[in-house]
Protein backbone atom coordinates (compact mmCIF):
# COMPACT_ATOMS: atom_id res chain seq x y z
CA UNK A 1 0.00 0.00 0.00
CA UNK A 2 1.43 3.50 -1.07
CA UNK A 3 1.64 6.69 0.89
CA UNK A 4 0.43 9.29 -0.61
CA UNK A 5 2.66 12.54 -0.96
CA UNK A 6 2.65 15.70 -1.12
CA UNK A 7 1.16 18.17 -3.95
CA UNK A 8 2.71 21.38 -5.19
CA UNK A 9 0.30 23.43 -6.91
CA UNK A 10 1.74 26.65 -8.95
CA UNK A 11 -0.01 28.80 -10.78
CA UNK A 12 1.89 30.94 -13.54
CA UNK A 13 0.35 32.88 -15.43
CA UNK A 14 0.94 31.66 -19.36
CA UNK A 15 1.30 33.21 -22.61
CA UNK A 16 -2.35 33.46 -24.72
CA UNK A 17 -0.83 32.00 -27.61
CA UNK A 18 1.02 29.33 -25.97
CA UNK A 19 -0.15 25.76 -24.08
CA UNK A 20 2.77 25.21 -22.12
CA UNK A 21 3.95 26.64 -18.66
CA UNK A 22 7.97 27.52 -18.58
CA UNK A 23 9.32 30.47 -17.98
CA UNK A 24 6.55 32.61 -17.07
CA UNK A 25 5.82 34.69 -14.12
CA UNK A 26 4.66 32.70 -10.72
CA UNK A 27 1.14 34.37 -9.23
CA UNK A 28 0.23 31.87 -6.66
CA UNK A 29 0.13 28.56 -5.14
CA UNK A 30 0.03 26.16 -2.35
CA UNK A 31 1.49 22.90 -0.96
CA UNK A 32 -1.32 20.22 0.20
CA UNK A 33 0.72 18.03 2.49
CA UNK A 34 -2.47 16.44 3.65
CA UNK A 35 -0.86 12.63 3.05
CA UNK A 36 -4.73 10.73 3.46
CA UNK A 37 -6.55 12.72 0.95
CA UNK A 38 -6.04 11.37 -2.83
CA UNK A 39 -7.67 14.25 -4.09
CA UNK A 40 -6.45 17.95 -2.92
CA UNK A 41 -7.52 20.78 -4.86
CA UNK A 42 -6.02 24.70 -5.03
CA UNK A 43 -7.54 27.54 -6.38
CA UNK A 44 -5.87 30.55 -7.62
CA UNK A 45 -7.76 34.49 -7.05
CA UNK A 46 -7.18 36.68 -9.05
CA UNK A 47 -7.41 40.83 -9.36
CA UNK A 48 -7.38 42.11 -13.23
CA UNK A 49 -7.49 45.62 -14.31
CA UNK A 50 -8.57 47.87 -17.44
CA UNK A 51 -4.97 46.98 -19.03
CA UNK A 52 -5.91 43.18 -18.61
CA UNK A 53 -9.11 43.01 -21.13
CA UNK A 54 -9.18 40.14 -23.37
CA UNK A 55 -8.21 36.75 -23.01
CA UNK A 56 -5.77 35.74 -19.87
CA UNK A 57 -4.43 32.17 -19.71
CA UNK A 58 -3.12 30.88 -16.51
CA UNK A 59 -1.09 27.44 -15.60
CA UNK A 60 -1.68 25.06 -12.85
CA UNK A 61 1.89 23.38 -12.78
CA UNK A 62 0.92 20.16 -9.96
CA UNK A 63 4.06 17.93 -8.88
CA UNK A 64 4.12 15.08 -6.31
CA UNK A 65 7.31 13.58 -5.36
CA UNK A 66 6.46 9.98 -4.30
CA UNK A 67 8.39 7.69 -1.94
CA UNK A 68 11.12 6.52 -3.93
CA UNK A 69 11.90 10.54 -4.62
CA UNK A 70 11.02 10.56 -8.41
CA UNK A 71 9.21 13.65 -9.31
CA UNK A 72 5.76 13.49 -10.81
CA UNK A 73 3.95 16.54 -12.88
CA UNK A 74 1.78 17.95 -14.88
CA UNK A 75 0.36 21.22 -16.06
CA UNK A 76 -3.11 22.00 -17.03
CA UNK A 77 -4.03 25.69 -19.13
CA UNK A 78 -6.91 27.21 -18.55
CA UNK A 79 -8.39 30.45 -19.94
CA UNK A 80 -10.39 33.37 -18.93
CA UNK A 81 -12.08 36.06 -20.90
CA UNK A 82 -11.52 39.96 -18.90
CA UNK A 83 -14.49 42.02 -20.06
CA UNK A 84 -13.89 45.62 -19.69
CA UNK A 85 -16.31 48.72 -19.55
CA UNK A 86 -17.86 49.41 -22.96
CA UNK A 87 -20.99 50.77 -24.33
CA UNK A 88 -24.18 48.45 -24.59
CA UNK A 89 -24.72 46.63 -27.18
CA UNK A 90 -27.12 47.72 -30.09
CA UNK A 91 -30.78 45.87 -28.89
CA UNK A 92 -31.73 43.78 -32.26
CA UNK A 93 -34.44 41.98 -33.55
CA UNK A 94 -36.62 44.87 -32.37
CA UNK A 95 -40.63 43.45 -32.82
CA UNK A 96 -43.80 44.80 -31.47
CA UNK A 97 -46.42 42.66 -30.83
CA UNK A 98 -50.17 42.54 -29.23
CA UNK A 99 -50.74 45.86 -31.01
CA UNK A 100 -54.20 47.05 -29.85
CA UNK A 101 -56.22 50.04 -29.47
CA UNK A 102 -54.88 51.47 -26.42
CA UNK A 103 -51.16 49.20 -26.00
CA UNK A 104 -48.41 47.82 -27.44
CA UNK A 105 -45.75 45.22 -25.79
CA UNK A 106 -42.43 45.95 -27.53
CA UNK A 107 -39.92 42.89 -27.59
CA UNK A 108 -35.91 43.20 -28.32
CA UNK A 109 -33.10 40.74 -28.54
CA UNK A 110 -29.41 41.71 -26.38
CA UNK A 111 -26.60 40.17 -28.11
CA UNK A 112 -24.45 39.77 -24.92
CA UNK A 113 -24.11 42.25 -22.07
CA UNK A 114 -21.36 44.50 -22.42
CA UNK A 115 -21.16 46.01 -18.97
CA UNK A 116 -23.51 45.17 -16.04
CA UNK A 117 -25.70 46.73 -15.35
CA UNK A 118 -27.66 47.34 -18.59
CA UNK A 119 -30.86 49.06 -18.38
CA UNK A 120 -33.43 49.17 -21.41
CA UNK A 121 -36.15 51.55 -21.88
CA UNK A 122 -38.69 52.43 -24.88
CA UNK A 123 -38.67 55.89 -26.06
CA UNK A 124 -41.82 56.46 -27.75
CA UNK A 125 -44.05 59.10 -28.83
CA UNK A 126 -46.27 60.52 -32.13
CA UNK A 127 -43.61 61.98 -33.89
CA UNK A 128 -40.22 60.43 -35.28
CA UNK A 129 -38.47 63.71 -33.85
CA UNK A 130 -39.96 63.37 -30.72
CA UNK A 131 -39.93 60.23 -28.34
CA UNK A 132 -41.09 62.32 -25.45
CA UNK A 133 -42.83 59.30 -23.82
CA UNK A 134 -40.41 56.13 -21.92
CA UNK A 135 -41.43 53.03 -20.88
CA UNK A 136 -40.94 51.39 -17.45
CA UNK A 137 -37.04 50.19 -17.08
CA UNK A 138 -36.34 46.78 -17.91
CA UNK A 139 -32.83 45.63 -16.18
CA UNK A 140 -30.37 43.10 -17.39
CA UNK A 141 -29.03 40.47 -15.12
CA UNK A 142 -25.20 40.08 -14.47
CA UNK A 143 -24.94 37.10 -16.43
CA UNK A 144 -21.76 37.34 -18.84
CA UNK A 145 -22.37 34.28 -20.29
CA UNK A 146 -26.03 34.75 -21.61
CA UNK A 147 -26.61 35.80 -25.03
CA UNK A 148 -29.28 36.79 -27.00
CA UNK A 149 -31.01 37.24 -24.05
CA UNK A 150 -34.54 38.63 -24.84
CA UNK A 151 -36.62 41.38 -22.83
CA UNK A 152 -40.00 42.98 -23.87
CA UNK A 153 -41.88 45.73 -22.35
CA UNK A 154 -45.77 46.98 -22.30
CA UNK A 155 -46.86 50.50 -23.29
CA UNK A 156 -50.01 50.97 -21.82
CA UNK A 157 -52.49 54.16 -22.22
CA UNK A 158 -52.45 54.80 -26.22
CA UNK A 159 -55.02 56.87 -28.08
CA UNK A 160 -56.21 54.53 -30.72
CA UNK A 161 -55.88 54.92 -34.55
CA UNK A 162 -52.66 56.44 -33.90
CA UNK A 163 -49.33 55.72 -35.65
CA UNK A 164 -46.53 55.59 -33.03
CA UNK A 165 -42.93 55.92 -33.03
CA UNK A 166 -40.53 54.24 -30.75
CA UNK A 167 -36.95 53.20 -30.71
CA UNK A 168 -34.66 50.99 -27.39
CA UNK A 169 -32.28 52.69 -25.47
CA UNK A 170 -29.70 50.40 -23.93
CA UNK A 171 -27.79 52.30 -21.00
CA UNK A 172 -24.80 51.28 -18.84
CA UNK A 173 -21.89 52.83 -17.07
CA UNK A 174 -20.13 53.94 -20.27
CA UNK A 175 -23.08 55.35 -21.63
CA UNK A 176 -26.12 54.78 -23.86
CA UNK A 177 -26.82 53.35 -27.56
CA UNK A 178 -29.63 52.86 -29.17
CA UNK A 179 -31.75 51.20 -31.82
CA UNK A 180 -33.45 52.26 -35.00
CA UNK A 181 -36.59 54.51 -34.83
CA UNK A 182 -39.50 51.87 -35.87
CA UNK A 183 -43.08 52.79 -36.12
CA UNK A 184 -46.86 50.94 -34.91
CA UNK A 185 -50.23 52.22 -35.57
CA UNK A 186 -53.00 51.54 -32.80
CA UNK A 187 -56.11 49.68 -33.92
CA UNK A 188 -59.45 51.75 -33.44
CA UNK A 189 -61.20 51.32 -30.19
CA UNK A 190 -65.20 50.91 -30.75
CA UNK A 191 -67.69 52.33 -28.45
CA UNK A 192 -69.76 49.93 -26.40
Amino acid sequence: EGVIAPKIFIWRRADPADDTCDDFSVVGGNVDSNLEQPVSTSALNVTVSNADIGTLRYCCQVSITDLDDMAVSDNSVTSITVVGPALPQQPTNIINGNVDSTSAIIQWTVPIIAYTPETYVVNYGTSMSSLDMMSDPVESGSDFEAVNQVFSVALTGLMDTTTYFYQVVATNGQGSTSSDVQSFDTTFLRPD
